[in-house]
């Protein structure tokens, strides 16, 4: 990482010369972010090839810098974001918060087949529905390769869920002491008082589950958002 930090600085200082300041920037904040991982002793293999990988990044960003027309706000400007989009990922391998992002993606798979037959229930349309379903299947391959499509679709899902969930947990819970509703519930089943309650804790707990779920993935999903492209 020492060596890393070297060239980073050394890559910023060579940036400001030529006037490339939104690239420069960006290093600049890259450096921090080498900075802040911690020394590994015995660095795992997928972070021995994210490092393999970052350097890489690093020798084209050097290219385009030398070979680019000076005071070019915009020059080499993509290739420092593979930089920073590649150290960021060696941030999140070597602090082990990769963790919390794979925990986030499954969580919100979990809030979203939780959530979608009990928004039924409030109001979202069956093409509304089958859009979500569509649209996050189709683009798991995006979400797992970083890919912004899969990022924008999941959170989006996520966020056209949250009203109804918030009106399924308010509904179910203010039912629970409302007999006049459990009435009616009883009778559009055609049950009995008692199993048109359980029906109604059932569904609360489900609803409770898949807001919590929803508002953890949403809030750690946008905290990750700088490492989709």
């Amino acid at each position: 990482m020492k060596n890393i930090a070297e060239e980073l600085s050394n890559l910023i200082f060579f940036l400001n010369s030529r006037s490339f300041t939104r690239a420069s920037k960006l290093i600049s904040k890259t450096l921090e972010l080498i900075k802040s991982i911690p020394i590994i002793e015995k660095p795992s293999e997928d972070i021995l090839k994210n490092i393999n990988l970052l350097e890489q990044k690093l020798q084209l960003l050097k290219r385009c810098a030398s070979s680019s027309f000076p005071r070019d706000q915009n020059a080499c400007l993509n290739e420092a974001k593979q930089v920073y989009r590649q150290t960021l990922l060696l941030y999140l391998l070597a602090t082990s918060r990769i963790k919390e992002l794979s925990k986030a993606r499954r969580y919100a798979y979990s809030s979203i087949a939780l959530g979608l037959p009990t928004s039924a229930l409030f109001g979202l349309s069956p093409l509304a529905i089958g859009l979500i379903f569509l649209g996050v299947l189709w683009t798991y391959i995006y979400f797992i390769r970083l890919k912004l499509a899969g990022w924008i679709v999941l959170v989006s899902s996520l966020m056209l869920l949250l009203p109804f969930l918030v009106n399924a947990v308010y509904y179910f819970s203010s039912t629970l002491f409302n007999t006049s509703e459990l009435n009616n519930i009883a009778e559009a089943l055609g049950t009995s008082l008692s199993i048109a309650l359980i029906v109604v804790i059932v569904l609360l707990i489900v609803s409770v589950v898949a807001l919590s779920l929803n508002i953890y993935s949403l809030h750690k999903l946008i905290i990750f958002r700088d490492i989709f492209e």
